[in-house]
């Protein structure tokens, strides 16, 4: 079911007009930006960062990094949520929650993870992160975090609609 709601999403954002589709090379990854996202360059970070919506301010964004080589999908998502738990914690954060973990597919097949993560930052502001786990035939993989603060589930479909395009590059 939650695939077909994540198709149908597509399909409108393909229909509007108003993707835009992000190749980056180096991470052999592409996804499709909707037109009220804007894609920045941020000093130090690998890859371009979608941030999303313009009519809000941009509160939302999604970071993509590489997962080094692991012998499974599983593992790295354990790996990754415990040292997130740690890298929050000392950053002040509290509350950390694991809310969901389940599969994940795009719209091109690949089958993926998923994790909905929930923390209160040190200024009180709940942020609901959604990490999403994609793993190459070669063992590497990359991660998608999906993060806003203060906004609860109202940019659930977004992520939803980008995350779906996802796909990894020939």
């Amino acid at each position: 079911m939650k695939s077909i709601i994540a198709l149908l999403l597509f399909a409108v954002m393909l229909t509007t007009g108003k993707a835009e589709t992000i190749a980056e090379p180096t991470g052999r990854f592409s996804y499709n930006l909707t037109g009220d996202w804007a894609l920045k360059h941020v000093p130090g970070v690998k890859f371009g960062v979608p941030m999303g919506r313009k009519a809000d301010g941009n509160p939302g964004n999604i970071m993509f990094d590489l997962l080094p080589k692991s012998p499974t999908l599983a593992e790295s998502e354990i790996t990754i949520l415990k040292g997130v738990k740690e890298k929050l914690t000392s950053m002040g954060c509290s509350n950390f929650q694991i809310l969901n973990q389940s599969g994940y597919e795009t719209a091109a097949g690949m089958i993926g993870a998923q994790a909905v993560v929930s923390v209160t930052r040190p200024d009180g502001q709940v942020s609901r992160m959604i990490y999403f786990f994609f793993q190459r035939n070669d063992g590497y993989g990359v991660i998608a975090i999906c993060s806003v603060a203060g906004e609860g589930t109202s940019y659930d479909d977004d992520f939803e609609a980008i995350m779906t395009s996802f796909k990894f590059l020939q």
